[in-house]
């Protein structure tokens, strides 16, 4: 057994010892994230505000973990014994009584109580025992009276990640709580576009049963809570069953301080006050290296649940001018269900109709053997993938076979079909049936006659001539005009958002609008770095192109002006073209210089460089 490190305070022993017997991977399929003093102390401080410290106020933690915040209660109440201000018996008489915990874990609970009685100090003489309770808090809690504040760190683990049969007994509670919102399409949620959270449901749960009226919940939350646009919709009615209102006090952006080593997660702090309204903006701090930035937010849309927007209050201020519905819709682009090692190809060779191809296994999630065939040619096209999308440009490397055709949406080519007219396709996808019949999306969502090759995310705007297409991971705003590569459409994957368009100039109207500084300012007040997807033309109100209008003509010179550029890599011109399209923006939304220099300063606070 490798040897245990002991830490420098005794009070942090059994965490310590707890982390180091259990690996991080075993943690984080367990969705335990343990807290740093700092960040514990911190969380409570800004809920408790002048209680801290009160050991009159009632406290639980319902996942708690090591104890952590336990401890910084206890020790903050022991400062007030040391400065005379308490007796010692009755601060312990209180502390029992009122500071308790529970956690799902055995392990974690012993670990808890441990460090509570180390916490107590001097004061646990003759304590054999303490509130600390092994308990399932959203499944079987404990029956406790109403606290005055409930903190925590509950655990941050996906829907799709938790056990079968937890999900089966949690769902009435899910849909108690209203955490799961109608989705638009069952599509979305079978590939996995909304990332619901256990971490949610707790917060619901620990609101309803653990806190009285007036009382207030600090959570360590995921960023996603106020940001993600379909995981995030329910939790953000901020209302419990009975039509309390779970009134948002403040919020601690912690993304870019990464307070967990271990962990990928954006992190927030939360605090919610519970029978108050929420009243917009609210306060949400935002947090740099040495800097706190006092933003303020509100939701993107008027509808109550859309994701949230933050910024400065007057970069917030100019960057609403631009909000509202746009006249086009944007799609995702072409997904494999998992199996692009099987459609993502190379061109070998070329000969007569037909061409031999060879699949690309490298990066594949799925271990897909490397394979040769001949194929028909009018099934390949160009294959646009993220990382071939900058601002202002577009490549393409690779190939993918499509077997769709246009105007038969998500049908694929008939099997009788695909034999008769397309044998070489045929015969090379018949290698991977197994393989293709067994990716989960193609057993949920195809019946089991379909073509065992079908696609997803295949439409007309899958084959249009023009397209304006985006990266979904990147700030500030990528988006670059795609059109007919050598006479053949470019077909952009499930990385890309596409939004199809008549012509060049519509394309590269759209394209100017989109890559212009307050569309950049907006996406990064409102979306997730790792998420922005389709749901941008919904919020940022894009006019429909009008030839007539010179504006509209303007912007469309521009983003010429910029691709070309680019292709040239002529960085002189690209700045003019750029600082053109701002100004065309400016006067297609109706916006100052000044607007435009908050929008600026806005982006330079976070880190992102933008003309």
């Amino acid at each position: 057994m490798e040897r245990i490190e002991l830490p420098r305070e005794p009070a942090d022993f059994f965490s310590d010892v707890y982390r180091q017997l259990f690996p991080e991977a075993v943690r984080r399929r367990l969705g335990e994230y343990y807290t740093p003093d700092w960040l514990a102390e911190k969380l409570l401080i800004a809920t408790m505000e002048a209680d801290w410290g009160d050991p009159e106020q009632r406290v639980f933690d319902p996942s708690c973990g090591s104890g952590v915040f336990l401890v910084q209660v206890i020790k903050q109440i022991r400062r007030r014994v040391a400065a005379g201000k308490i007796a010692p018996g009755r601060a312990l008489k209180l502390i029992l009584r009122n500071v308790a915990g529970c956690d799902v874990h055995a392990l974690a609970v012993e670990t808890a109580r441990t460090n509570y009685l180390l916490a107590l100090g001097d004061l646990a003489e003759g304590v054999t025992d303490v509130p600390v309770y092994e308990a399932d808090s959203v499944l079987r809690g404990p029956q406790l009276a109403p606290f005055d504040y409930v903190v925590g760190n509950p655990p941050w683990i996906n829907w799709q990640n938790l056990p079968v049969d937890y999900r089966r007994e949690t769902m009435a509670l899910w849909e108690h709580y209203g955490l799961f919102p109608k989705r638009r399409a069952g599509i979305q949620t079978i590939l996995g576009a909304a990332k619901y959270d256990l971490s949610m449901l707790m917060t619901y749960v620990a609101a309803d049963r653990y806190l009285r009226p007036g009382g207030r919940l600090g959570f360590v939350v995921p960023q996603a809570f106020f940001r993600a646009a379909a995981a995030g919709q329910g939790f953000r009615r901020l209302q419990l069953p009975d039509g309390t209102p779970l009134g948002v006090c403040a919020v601690d952006d912690l993304v870019e301080l990464k307070p967990f080593r271990d962990a990928t997660n954006r992190t927030a702090l939360l605090i919610l006050e519970k029978g108050r309204e929420t009243r917009y903006p609210v306060v949400y701090r935002y947090h740099r290296r040495g800097k706190q930035c006092e933003w303020r937010a509100r939701p993107v849309a008027p509808d109550p649940t859309s994701p949230w927007i933050a910024a400065p209050p007057a970069a917030l201020s100019a960057i609403a001018r631009v909000l509202g519905q746009s006249a086009y819709r944007a799609r995702e682009g072409a997904n494999t269900g998992g199996a692009n090692a099987v459609f993502w190809i190379e061109v070998v060779r070329r000969s007569r109709g037909l061409i031999t191809i060879r699949n690309i296994t490298e990066g594949a999630r799925k271990q897909v053997p490397a394979t040769e065939g001949e194929v028909e040619s009018n099934l390949i096209y160009p294959l646009l993938r993220g990382r071939n999308v900058q601002r202002w440009s577009t490549a393409t490397e690779h190939s993918i076979l499509v077997t769709h055709r246009p105007g038969m949406k998500l049908r694929a080519v008939p099997e009788a079909e695909i034999q008769a007219y397309f044998p070489g396709a045929f015969s090379y996808l018949t290698r991977f049936e197994t393989l293709l019949r067994e990716r989960p999306a193609y057993k949920r969502y195809f019946k089991p006659d379909a073509p065992f090759y079908s696609l997803f995310n295949i439409g007309e705007y899958t084959f249009a001539p023009w397209k304006i297409v985006w990266r979904e991971q990147a700030l500030p705003f990528t988006a670059a005009v795609a059109g007919p590569a050598g006479g053949t459409v470019p077909v952009p994957d499930h990385k890309l958002m596409i939004v199809p368009v008549d012509s060049e100039m519509e394309a590269h109207y759209v394209c100017g609008a989109l890559n212009s500084l307050p569309v950049s300012a907006a996406v990064a007040a409102y979306a997730v770095q790792t998420q922005i997807a389709t749901h941008v033309l919904e919020h940022i109100a894009v006019p429909q192109f009008r030839r007539e209008d010179p504006i509209h003509r303007g912007l469309a010179a521009a983003s010429q002006r910029a691709h070309t550029a680019v292709r040239n890599n002529a960085s002189t011109h690209l700045d003019r073209a750029e600082t053109a399209v701002n100004e065309w923006a400016a006067r297609l939304w109706g916006l100052e210089k000044k607007h435009l220099d908050r929008m600026r300063d806005f982006l330079r606070e976070l880190g992102i460089a933008i003309r």
